[in-house]
C-alpha cells in the first residue's frame, strides 16, 4: 500500500512542469488579429489616420496649386522616409481628381494627412498598421456632382435635327411677312449660340435649313444637352401660343383699320384738294364777272350823262329856234 501512494506521488511530480504554460518573449511581440472573414471596414473613419515615425516628419513648407493627389504623395514619400501609401479609387473616378490646393508652413506630415481627409470630404484616409512602418492608404469617392470619366469624356459627335417653325411663329407674334419671320429665326439662333458657347470643347456645326424651318446640329453630348434645353425653352406651349394669334389678329385687324384709313383718307385730301380748286377757280370767274359788271355798269352811268347831256343840247337848240326873230 505505501509502495502504491509514493509510486502516484512520483507520478504527479513528474507531470506538474507540463501544465505550467511557457512565458511569451519579449523580442517577438504578437502579432495583430486577423479580420472576420466578410467583416467590413467603416466608410468614413472619424479622423485622418495618424502615422507613426513618417508622421512625425515636419514639412517646412506645403505650397500645392492644383497639384495632382498623386503628385503630392510622392513629395511626402520623398521628403519623409519610410512613408508608404496606396491610391485606391471608386469605380469611375479619373486619375487626374482630385486636385489640391494647399498652402502651408512647418505642419508635421500627419497633420497635412489629417487636413486633407477634412477639407476633401471624398478623400478617406485609413493607417493599416503591422510591422514596421504603417502603411497609408488613401480612398477616393465620387462626389455627389461628379459623373464618372466614361460619361463625362467627350465621345463621338452626333447629329441631330430640330424643328423651327413653332419657335418662329411664337418670336413672330402670328405674322407671315417673310422679314419678320426671318428676323424670329435670327433672334432664337443668336440665342442657341450663347448657350452653346457656355459648354467647352470643339464648337458644334450648326446648319438652317429655310426651306422647311429646321436645324441641323453636330456636336458632342454636352452641347446636344444645351441646346435641348434652349430648345425646350423657347417651345412655346399651347395657351401662351393661341394668346399670341389672338393678339395677332387683333394686331392685323388694326394695321388693315389703319391702312385702309390711311387710304380714305389721302381720296379725303385729293377731294378737298380738287374742291378748293374748284372754289378757287370760281371764286376768280366771280370776281372776273364782278369787275365786268363794275366796267359796265361805268360804261352805263357814262352813256347816261352822255345822252342826258345830249339831251339838254337838243332842247336848247329848239328852245333857241323858237325864239329867234322872223325875217
Amino acid at each position: 500500500m505505501n509502495r502504491f501512494l509514493r509510486s502516484l506521488m512520483v507520478l504527479a511530480v513528474v507531470a506538474l512542469p507540463v501544465a505550467v504554460p511557457r512565458p511569451a518573449r519579449a523580442d517577438k511581440p504578437e502579432p495583430p488579429p486577423r479580420p472576420k472573414v466578410g467583416a467590413v471596414p467603416p466608410a468614413v473613419p472619424q479622423a485622418a489616420a495618424k502615422t507613426g515615425m513618417a508622421g512625425d516628419t515636419i514639412l517646412p513648407e506645403v505650397n500645392f496649386a492644383s497639384t495632382p493627389l498623386e503628385d503630392a504623395l510622392d513629395y511626402f514619400a520623398a521628403v519623409a522616409p519610410g512613408f508608404s501609401y496606396s491610391v485606391v479609387r471608386d469605380e469611375g473616378i479619373p486619375k487626374e481628381y482630385p486636385k489640391l490646393h494647399l498652402k502651408l508652413k512647418q505642419v508635421s506630415l500627419s497633420q497635412v494627412l489629417e487636413l486633407i481627409h477634412v477639407a476633401y470630404p471624398t478623400i478617406e484616409v485609413v493607417e493599416i498598421g503591422g510591422y514596421g512602418e504603417p502603411i497609408v492608404c488613401v480612398k477616393v469617392h465620387a462626389p455627389p456632382t461628379l459623373e464618372p470619366a466614361s460619361e463625362i469624356e467627350p465621345t463621338e459627335p452626333t447629329v441631330r435635327i430640330h424643328r423651327l417653325s413653332a419657335i418662329v411663329e411664337s418670336l413672330a407674334i402670328g405674322k407671315n411677312d417673310p422679314a419678320t419671320r426671318k428676323d424670329a429665326m435670327n433672334r432664337a439662333l443668336s440665342l442657341i449660340k450663347i448657350a452653346l458657347e457656355q459648354v467647352g470643347g470643339e464648337p458644334p456645326v450648326l446648319r438652317v435649313h429655310e426651306e422647311t424651318q429646321t436645324l441641323i446640329f453636330k456636336g458632342n453630348p454636352a452641347q446636344e444637352a444645351a441646346l435641348k434645353s434652349v430648345m425646350d425653352a423657347l417651345q412655346p406651349t399651347e395657351q401662351p401660343l393661341a394668346e399670341q394669334k389672338r393678339i395677332a389678329e387683333q394686331e392685323n385687324l388694326r394695321v388693315a383699320y389703319d391702312t385702309r384709313w390711311g387710304m380714305e383718307r389721302e381720296k379725303f385730301d385729293v377731294r378737298s384738294q380738287e374742291m378748293a380748286e374748284k372754289v378757287g377757280r370760281l371764286q376768280k370767274m366771280l370776281d372776273q364777272r364782278d369787275k365786268e359788271l363794275l366796267d359796265h355798269a361805268g360804261e352805263s352811268e357814262r352813256l347816261k350823262v352822255r345822252l342826258e347831256e345830249a339831251t339838254r343840247q337838243i332842247e336848247a337848240e329848239k328852245h333857241s329856234g323858237n325864239t329867234a326873230p322872223k325875217p
